[in-house]
């Protein structure tokens, strides 16, 4: 790849598109006097090829680059450099097909800069890979050779020679890469030390701390498991020894409740003889007093007379009030229409004001915008008229821009109004056309319109009929989209119900019914389904947790039959512990230590059954799971109120801390938050949303079935229903989207769009008309400009400046405006506000009307039932007076007999009481056993399975139940002091973690340390490949610049030796021989030898690797005539491969190029001349 034509077009001192063509492949030669531009082609190849540092182009920034820093017209400069890439073999990687490849960079005035590669727009770091890709690297340019490079190699130190040779050989790669696993050593070695402090400071002794609390829980475990087995065996005798007693008390409760029984029987036998008694005596009483009394009887109906009459007086005048008050109310409506009516005239009248106003500050708003329009345009004007660049810094302002820009205006309004007529034109011809059959197509509307009239009165029929059938269409299809989408939200919360008893096997608790008439509603599921947790109580809910414990799992049933029979033939998956209502018993905490409590905690203190929700028939389990724990907001409150004497009650923190009244403090581990409650919730939340739709969807299909009868019946029916639809349907479709619609609504259309035509073209005719307007006045200041510019700045300054106050008064007359527009505007909405206020008003009276209208008419039926109350009364006044009788024996004799009867009575009175006592002792008795018996079934609920106790019985045939109890006293005060000391039960799974924790950490070391190894490996590695690349780097270019240099000077010498003849490393010093000496520093030199010796180690560097392209700037500038010619001829000679292009003032130089470029100033321009 090589150069072969190079075009600067306003670059530098090239002014004007200059193309450099006819390249040589090897050697070209670039000359020219001093301040010509020679070199400042060497500058553009360079540009082109993407350097970044303006200072290897002598210049300060981008903008130094264009000709005459663009005061001279010339705003913009572009390089395009075009390589030869005929030769596959050294093409750049990406472009192999391109027979040749052309790169253009282009940098703006402003100092924007684009670059191009084969035409096509590129980005710069594209055209930094493709030279890179052949060695060149414009950022790094070893490539390119200039005078001050020579003089900088002459005063290299031993380690900066070396870097040549490095950058030469290609090791830095080796270093870069070395660097990055050094960074790599050291990441290693941090989390080498990081993971090996973890492992002992933290995991070690915490993995020894385990093993001793493992001991501690297996000691535990243990005694809980012989505490367990003793207090099963004891359980099952004791159930069998106190059922024996229960029998025999029962028994003898039954024997005393028989005698009670009969005495009782006795009792109730002389109460009825002597109630019998009683009220015959009362009997002859009341006849004798009616006898007497009569007057009485009459006087009790004229006081009932009375009193219907004043509640007579009473109703009327209520009704006369409430008559009175419904007539105010119309007249308050009527009021408030009035004001109403008088808001929305004062709206109407108000209306034309208020669109004045509005048009007003629009129209003026408009207007002062056109106004500060043209102040901008005047002022940009002015701007570029006295500058050159306006406001917004461009260059194409001034009059003449301004004139073209409104001719062009003109001329596109003009074409505008061409296009318009045209369209009218057509339009009005197309629209004379369509009225011939505008006619016929109104008709064909008119018959579908009467034809849909027709069809709409038969459909009505047929509705007409369905619903005195009973048949609703419309709800038959809603009945059945509703059934469809309870079935689809029904399959998702089973399919979601059913994942989530996947996810969490402990909350699937299913059963088979033990028999066939097995009552399902008899179990009432997990304890922790049956409540809920109120919004307000969310807080609790890791406190409630704690409470419940494993009891949220157990199972609640209605009775102990049904536990048996659930655990005998349920067919159970897994083990549960049942909660039978009728059998537990619940220790709940007393409500005067629940109020004690809150004293010493005033609102931070609850009893956890008092923070739930729950059912009736769960209320047992609730109080057992529940009732005996108290929830504290924090720590300090629980430990005050747990070990008050007078509470003395176990408490729970909102974190799930639990303090236990004997001095045991348990928690730590429930930071997490509580999601077993949260998850019961979940649980309780999804099987209710089924239960719900489930019902709902019974219900919908219920009425379905109903309805389906009648959809059957009533088919022909429903089917001509269809059909009838269908055709309104498509006479509808028709009306408005049939071929006549269609053509009546475009014939429309043309016509409004005609009329929109015609307000255009007016609209462009004005706006033409001021264009021309605008032309003459432009044109006319053109010439007043020419003639006079001075006077006419002056005049357009003073033009502006009247401008301006004319914008700023305009501004604060629109703020005026506006103010009273805004004003109007809040007048007018609070107007609409009162008349909705009052609208509203008149909603609330017309109810108040209809309740006083209602209240008269209950009012006037009260009146009518109490006149028939009155005319009832009076007659019944009339009947009593009559009837006198005595009769004195009857009575005495009645009253003897009575007090016989109350004295065998008090007998019998005395034996009851003591049969009584002997029952109350029997049923204390009792209740002792039941005690007793209830509360080893509660916690030993197996014992009244009989399969389960006759095998523990069998199990521990003969025990001595005084012992026992005494043992399992010892075994629970070991329990308990083990407990207050802290087991901890997850201890397991903990040191499972912690060694598995244990097990990552000592991987990661053994991987840590391979790591570091393979890292050390390979930088041993890199340090040997970059030290082999060095020698033989450096043996070949200290071969080449000996014999360079004996080309160059004869009979001398010059090779790099190395400070160290072990380490190449420590880096390389320049020896020269001249004749048979060999120099000790290049101090002892000519300027002349070296200059020699630094262009000798330069060739024979550039010789190691070659480039395509190198740049020589006048690197010959200090040597004489015949060593120029010499390095001429070894550019010719030994850099085949590469092409040159040379800046030289000596003709030893360019007489060996095979391609001279002369370059002269001329009139102020470079120009260049191949020779």
């Amino acid at each position: 790849m090589y150069v072969e034509e190079l075009v600067i077009d306003g670059f530098k001192s090239y002014a004007v598109r200059t193309v450099i063509t006819g390249w040589d492949r090897q050697f070209n030669a670039i000359t020219g006097l001093n301040g010509s531009g020679k070199s400042n082609i060497l500058d553009a190849v360079c540009f082109v090829l993407g350097i970044n540092n303006t200072s290897n182009l002598r210049a300060q920034n981008l903008q130094d680059l264009i000709y005459k820093r663009g005061q001279a017209g010339v705003t913009k400069a572009s390089v395009t450099i075009t390589f030869d890439n005929t030769d596959k073999s050294k093409s750049p990687i990406g472009f192999d097909q391109y027979p040749k490849i052309s790169v253009t960079r282009q940098i703006l005035l402003g100092g924007n800069s684009k670059y191009l590669i084969n035409g096509h727009k590129a980005q710069q770091v594209q055209v930094l890979n493709l030279f890179q890709s052949v060695q060149l690297n414009i950022n790094h340019p070893n490539f390119l050779i200039m005078q001050g490079k020579i003089t900088k190699m002459l005063n290299m130190k031993p380690k900066e020679i070396l870097g040549l040779i490095e950058e030469a050989a290609g090791t830095k790669v080796y270093e870069w890469q070395r660097e990055k696993a050094e960074k790599t050593m050291k990441k290693k070695n941090l989390k080498l030390e990081t993971t090996e402090n973890l492992l002992k400071e933290e995991v070690e002794p915490k993995l020894r701390h385990l093993h001793e609390q493992k001991r501690i829980v297996l000691e535990y475990q243990d005694i809980q498991t012989e505490l367990e087995t003793l207090m099963k065996a004891v359980a099952a005798h004791d159930y069998m020894l106190y059922t024996k007693k229960l029998e025999e008390a029962k028994q003898s409760l039954l024997l005393s409740e028989s005698h009670r029984k009969n005495q009782l029987a006795n009792i109730d036998e002389l109460e009825k003889e002597i109630r019998n008694l009683q009220n015959d005596l009362e009997e002859i009483k009341q006849k004798r007093q009616e006898e007497v009394g009569r007057s009485a009887v009459v006087k009790e109906l004229e006081n009932a007379e009375n009193e219907i009459q004043n509640e007579i007086t009473r109703l009327v005048t209520t009704k006369g009030i409430q008559e009175q008050l419904l007539c105010e109310q119309k007249k308050e409506r009527e009021t408030a229409l009035g004001r109403i009516d008088k808001l929305k005239t004062d709206i109407e009248s108000n209306k034309g004001n208020h669109d004045k106003l509005e048009s007003d500050y629009h129209n003026f708003k408009d207007e002062l915008e056109h106004k500060k329009q043209a102040l901008q345009r005047n002022e940009d004007l002015f701007s570029t008229l006295s500058t050159g660049i306006s406001t917004e810094g461009s260059t194409t302002g001034g009059y003449l821009a301004n004139l073209q820009n409104v001719k062009k205006k003109l001329s596109d309004t003009m074409v505008e109004i061409q296009k318009c007529n045209m369209q009218i034109s057509h339009l009005t011809t197309e629209l004379e056309v369509g009225r011939t059959k505008e006619k016929s197509k109104k008709a064909d509307l008119l018959k579908i319109d009467s034809d849909i009239a027709r069809y709409k009165q038969n459909l009505d029929g047929l509705k007409l009929k369905l619903s005195q059938i009973g048949f609703d269409p419309s709800k038959y299809l809603e009945l059945q989209r509703k059934e469809k989408d309870a079935f689809e939200v029904l399959n998702q919360l089973k399919a979601r119900f059913q994942n989530f008893r996947r996810q969490n096997p402990q909350f699937d608790f299913t059963y088979e019914p033990p028999c066939s008439n097995f009552d399902p509603k008899s179990v009432k599921g997990l304890a922790g389904e049956l409540f809920s947790l109120p919004e307000n109580n969310a807080s609790a809910a890791t406190a409630l947790e704690v409470c419940a414990g494993r009891r949220l799992f157990n199972v609640v049933v209605d009775n102990q039959v049904v536990g048996a029979q659930l655990l005998e033939h349920g067919k159970l998956r897994r083990r549960v512990t049942l909660i039978p209502l009728n059998k537990i018993r619940a220790r709940i905490t007393e409500r005067s230590k629940v109020q004690m409590a809150k004293q010493i905690g005033p609102h931070n203190v609850d009893l956890a059954l008092d923070l739930i929700e729950y059912d009736d028939d769960s209320k047992k389990a609730m109080e057992y799971i529940f009732g005996n724990k108290l929830i504290c907001q924090d720590p300090e409150t629980a430990k005050n109120v747990t070990f008050n004497h007078q509470v003395h009650t176990g408490s729970v923190t909102l974190d799930g801390d639990y303090y236990d009244p004997e001095g045991r403090l348990s928690g730590g581990s429930r930071k997490g938050g509580s999601f077993t409650l949260k998850k019961f919730m979940e649980f309780r939340r999804i099987r209710q949303k089924i239960g719900v739709l489930t019902q709902q969807l019974s219900e919908i299909q219920i009425q379905l079935k109903q309805l389906s009868v009648l959809s059957n019946q009533t088919q022909p029916i429903q089917h001509s229903l269809q059909v009838t639809q269908y055709q309104i349907d498509v006479l509808e479709k028709k009306l408005t989207h049939g071929d006549s619609a269609t053509f009546l609504q475009h014939l429309q259309q043309t016509t409004d769009e005609i009329r929109n035509l015609h307000e255009k073209v007016d609209k462009l005719r004005i706006e033409a008309q001021t264009y021309k307007v605008d032309i003459k006045r432009i044109e006319k200041d053109m010439q007043e400009f020419n003639s006079d510019s001075v006077k006419k700045l002056q005049e357009l300054k003073e033009n502006i400046k009247a401008m301006n106050i004319e914008v700023k008064n305009d501004d604060k007359r629109l703020q005026q405006i506006q103010k009273m527009y805004q004003e109007s505007d809040i007048s007018t909405d609070q107007i609409k506000l009162d008349i909705h206020s009052l609208e509203e008003s008149i909603k609330s009276i017309d109810g108040q009307c209809l309740q006083s209208t209602n209240k008269i008419k209950v009012i006037t039926s009260d009146i009518d039932e109490q006149q028939k109350k009155l005319v009832k009364k009076r007659s019944l006044i009339d009947e009593q007076k009559s009837k006198l009788a005595g009769i004195n024996e009857e009575f005495n004799e009645v009253t003897s007999v009575l007090n016989k009867k109350r004295t065998a009575l008090n007998d019998v009175n005395l034996k009851k009481a003591k049969i009584s006592q002997e029952v109350e002792h029997a049923e204390s008795k009792l209740r002792a056993i039941k005690t007793y018996l209830e509360s080893v079934i509660e916690e030993h609920d197996w014992v009244q399975n009989d399969k389960i106790r006759e095998s523990v019985l069998e199990t521990y045939p003969n025990i001595d139940l005084s012992d026992c109890h005494q043992r399992i006293k010892q075994l629970g005060l070991r329990v308990n002091a083990m407990k207050k000391k802290g087991v901890n039960m997850n201890i397991m799974s903990q040191i499972e973690q912690h060694e598995k924790h244990e097990t990552s950490l000592k991987t990661k070391i053994k991987q840590i340390n391979r790591d570091k190894k393979k890292i050390e490996e390979t930088i041993a590695k890199l340090d040997n490949y970059k030290r082999a690349e060095l020698i033989k780097t450096y043996k070949k270019v200290s071969k080449d610049f000996g014999e360079i240099f004996s080309v160059l000077l004869p009979h001398s010498f010059a090779k790099l030796v190395s400070l160290d003849n072990d380490d190449v490393t420590k880096g390389l010093e320049v020896k020269v021989q001249l004749g048979n000496v060999w120099k000790d520093s290049l101090v002892e030199l000519s300027g002349g030898q070296r200059s020699l010796a630094a262009l000798s180690l330069i060739m024979s560097l550039l010789q190691f690797r070659p480039a395509p392209l190198y740049i020589l700037d006048e690197v010959d500038a200090a040597l004489d005539l015949n060593h120029t010619q010499s390095i001429g001829h070894l550019i010719k000679t030994r850099f085949k491969g590469s092409q040159f292009m040379v800046v030289s003032l000596k003709e030893g130089m360019f007489t060996n190029a095979n391609r001279l470029f002369r370059v002269r100033f001329q009139e102020g321009t470079s120009v260049v001349t191949a020779m």
